[in-house]
């Protein structure tokens, strides 16, 4: 896994985009039809919806990251290992903002006491707002650091699905999905072919696991996950489902 600095910069993360697509191939790769049929406030682990991409371990992380259209997009969220929102005196995470930044919804997570940093895509760069020398930590580092990476993004599939990074085969399989979904190649056949891969990595390592194998069901899920990410096509505008 990455390690970013502490608090966070804004160099720390990659390009926006590459961060999406990253994000969205581990929810697509990690695809839980139970768990799709929970409301959002009751789900856990990476996925996708109206409201953009999701990371939430239920417990001591949570994030949010949404485009706005013209290259433009939020990353949102709070680690336990911030210290935000008990910095005196209080920082303004939205010092310096762009008025298109959605403030409305932003402020009201803030003043619900659930946010520990807040980062913007604006103008080909990522921001945030300055934040005081004596500031420890504002949660980038521990929440987000595994989606900086294609190797801790494969770390995070294989988590979700119960392998070891290190098990003969995993990485290279979720490298080559990782890798489709940024160059905006993933098609219905690249995940079937992804999923029988992994049902044959987990009777080969895990012999007595008793999970259950993707459905025709899962796989169409899966793949329209994937286009409402962008993930099918190079020509994604950054909104959800829209193509240019």
């Amino acid at each position: 896994m990455a390690k970013l600095h502490r608090p966070g910069r804004p160099g720390d993360l990659p390009d926006a985009r590459v961060l999406w697509t990253r994000w969205a191939a581990v929810a697509v790769a990690t695809y839980d039809r139970d768990q799709e049929r929970e409301p959002a406030h009751h789900r856990y682990g990476y996925w996708l919806d109206d409201d953009g991409l999701h990371w939430d371990d239920c417990g001591c992380t949570w994030w949010v990251f949404k485009w706005y259209g013209d290259g433009r997009a939020v990353l949102v969220g709070e680690d336990e290992s911030s210290k935000v929102k008990t910095h005196e005196p209080a920082i303004d995470l939205l010092a310096g903002a762009p008025e298109w930044l959605p403030r409305q919804y932003v402020q009201g997570l803030i003043d619900d006491y659930m946010v520990g940093c807040v980062y913007w895509f604006d103008e080909g760069a990522w921001h945030r707002a300055p934040y005081p020398d004596g500031l420890a930590d504002d949660g980038l580092d521990c929440g987000i650091s595994s989606l900086t990476t294609r190797e801790g993004a494969v770390g995070e599939i294989a988590e979700r699905l119960e392998f070891d990074a290190t098990d003969a085969g995993m990485p290279e399989l979720c490298d080559q999905l990782l890798d489709a979904a940024e160059r905006g190649t993933v098609t219905e056949n690249v995940l079937r072919s992804f999923a029988e891969s992994m049902t044959r990595l987990t009777e080969q390592h895990y012999p007595g696991d008793d999970s259950r194998p993707r459905t025709d069901d899962d796989i169409a899920a899966m793949f329209t996950l994937a286009r409402r990410a962008g993930l099918d096509t190079a020509a994604w505008t950054g909104t959800l489902g829209v193509r240019s």
